[in-house]
């Protein structure tokens, strides 16, 4: 059976807002910087704490070669966009939510954070 575009981002939503209920309780463990506790907050419940991918949610960032190619900037316009799973240019088949509405700022210290840790 497939699901609908729309079936997907309700379960993606619903499954994203669940994980992200734990990221307080993750957090705790995570990096101090402001880059850490921003992924920490709006990324580890798909992403991991390690950036290492959770099965079936985020893929790994540490390994990454779509993190590693491409700039800041070009990084930063992808966070906040997302992408849908039927994207042509997706490669995991899942869902990235967009983050447009959090602050320009904390959204570069993100890309800064997860660039860092990129071995790409």
């Amino acid at each position: 059976m497939t699901m609908s575009v729309a079936a997907r981002r309700t379960r993606c939503c619903g499954v994203l807002a669940v994980l992200v209920s734990v990221a307080p309780a993750l957090h705790a463990a995570g990096p101090a910087d402001a880059g850490g506790t921003a992924y920490a907050t709006n990324c580890i419940a798909c992403h991991g704490a390690d950036l290492a991918g959770v099965e079936g949610l985020g893929v790994n960032l540490v390994t990454s070669k779509f993190v590693a190619t491409r700039s800041p900037d070009a990084l930063l316009a992808f966070i906040k966009a997302g992408r849908m799973p039927d994207d042509p240019a997706t490669v995991s088949g899942r869902p990235m939510p967009g983050f447009g509405w959090l602050p320009e700022a904390e959204l570069a210290a993100i890309v800064a954070f997860v660039k860092s840790r990129n071995g790409g």
